[in-house]
């Protein structure tokens, strides 16, 4: 009987474990390693022309530059997954106006929408980290409200292109699951902000 359920229980593990592993790969199939290194060294260069222009008459510390940096990089990484891994038109124009994340599904289904779920939440937690400092001196609260806002707008953006060029479904469990995951990274951003100024 203990064989039949050790045997039962591993089955299971190994089935949420594949389950996980194919809904990772399928999110960032069509995402490089070279074509994310050429963005890198494009937002570089695009960075290093505008210290040239504009920030280096203004002695913009090295700190706030590799922010923008940061910010750039991680603007263009949502992009790859988001927008540009897929061909235009791969995807029929379509909306989703309803909430889902799993509930109410069993099987495959649920732990396929549960892990989707997690995965739109962590993709927007640094958008909200890199963007929070940007507003520390509004003050915490008002610094949380405006960065979640922008994480909205963003995610609001993002869903308009990939319906528009149909690269995507524009789906609203996505733009809730971002917007809380911008929420968190703006809850993030004041500690983490204060560690890395001392």
């Amino acid at each position: 009987m203990h064989l039949i359920r050790d045997v039962y229980t591993r089955n299971r593990i190994y089935y949420y474990l594949y389950t996980i592993k194919s809904v990772f790969f399928r999110q960032l199939d069509g995402v490089t390693i070279r074509g994310q290194l050429l963005m890198l060294i494009g937002e570089a260069l695009l960075l290093c022309a505008a210290w040239f222009l504009f920030f280096k008459k203004k002695n913009t510390p090295i700190r706030r530059i590799i922010h923008y940096y940061l910010l750039m990089a991680y603007a263009g990484f949502i992009l790859s997954v988001t927008i540009l891994r897929r061909p235009l038109g791969s995807r029929e124009k379509m909306m989703n106006l309803y909430i889902d994340i799993g509930l109410g599904r069993t099987g495959y289904w649920l732990w396929w929408c549960l892990f989707i779920t997690f995965l739109n939440v962590i993709l927007f937690i640094p958008w909200g980290i890199l963007i929070g400092p940007l507003f520390r001196k509004k003050g915490y609260l008002k610094g949380i409200f405006i960065t979640t806002a922008i994480g909205f707008f963003t995610s609001l953006m993002v869903e308009c292109i990939q319906y528009k060029t149909g690269t995507g479904f524009f789906e609203l469990t996505d733009l809730m699951t971002n917007t809380i995951g911008t929420f968190i990274g703006a809850v993030l951003a004041l500690p983490i902000n204060r560690l890395f100024r001392k």
